[in-house]
């Protein structure tokens, strides 16, 4: 399964075992964060059954609020990795003024 998704341009992760899907859940800081393999992997080391249960409620109430935009897949995922605290992981800020520009981000 390894080299199907590499040979699809990805790169893959082994989260582990059946019973560790819920590793990459909703309201777990792996899932819906487009992060990368690295990053991946230290998501999955933060997972917590109870808190990724207490997020997925959270998010699931915020998102069903908001009118649907062409923007809203960034909107989720901007969501879910600041309900997991991944701006720490990613070393990112939360305030947008010190945020570096997408444009910035992709050079």
């Amino acid at each position: 399964m390894m080299d199907l998704v590499d040979d699809t341009g990805f790169d893959p992760v082994d989260v582990g075992t059946f019973e560790d899907g819920w590793l990459m859940q909703a309201g777990t800081p792996a899932y819906c964060t487009e992060l990368t393999a690295d990053q991946l992997q230290q998501a999955l080391a933060l997972a917590d059954h109870e808190a990724a249960r207490t997020r997925r409620e959270a998010i699931l109430a915020i998102i069903s609020s908001w009118e649907r935009t062409d923007s809203i897949f960034e909107d989720i995922v901007a969501l879910n990795r600041t309900a997991a605290g991944l701006h720490r992981l990613l070393g990112q800020s939360l305030d947008p003024a010190r945020r570096p520009s997408a444009d910035a981000a992709r050079s």
